[in-house]
């Protein structure tokens, strides 16, 4: 793997039906969902990798939220079931102030009711028999456990 001859560059809507081909060839695979288009100035932005000006691959990101919920396990569910929502509002609304399209909420599959009342609040299944993984953009500034 050689990394020494690619390019990146930003996309424009001249690549746009190549990246629909690309989107269509993976459908065997999976679905890959863009609500928002390859480009939304301040919130989508899809570049593109090329090697010797032949393009190889795209990533679209976005701007996202992603809820992580603690709680009192003493807490009574209704109690619980009204921070979440009014958190989640909160946060959601500041967050879409500044142009981020999504939010993510990650639940242990073990915790049905939970995942019940979060798709009661709007939420649907984001990655279908896919495995969600992470990776830090910034460093940790802060000790667990």
């Amino acid at each position: 793997m050689s990394l020494s001859a690619l390019t990146v560059r930003t996309t424009g809507p001249a690549d746009y039906p190549l990246l629909d081909k690309f989107r269509k060839d993976f459908e065997k695979d999976g679905v890959i969902e863009l609500p928002w288009g390859y480009n939304l100035p301040n919130s989508v932005e899809t570049a593109i990798s090329e090697r010797a000006g032949v393009p190889i691959g795209a990533v679209t990101a976005s701007k996202t939220v992603l809820i992580n919920f603690m709680k009192d396990p003493a807490a009574k569910g209704t109690d619980v079931y009204s921070a979440v929502l009014f958190l989640e509002r909160v946060l959601t609304y500041a967050a879409q102030q500044i142009g981020t399209t999504e939010a993510y909420c990650a639940i242990p599959e073990h915790m049905t009711e939970y995942i019940d009342m979060v798709r009661r609040s709007g939420y649907t299944d984001a990655f279908p028999n896919c495995v969600v993984l992470k990776r830090a953009l910034c460093p940790s500034t802060m000790k667990t456990g």
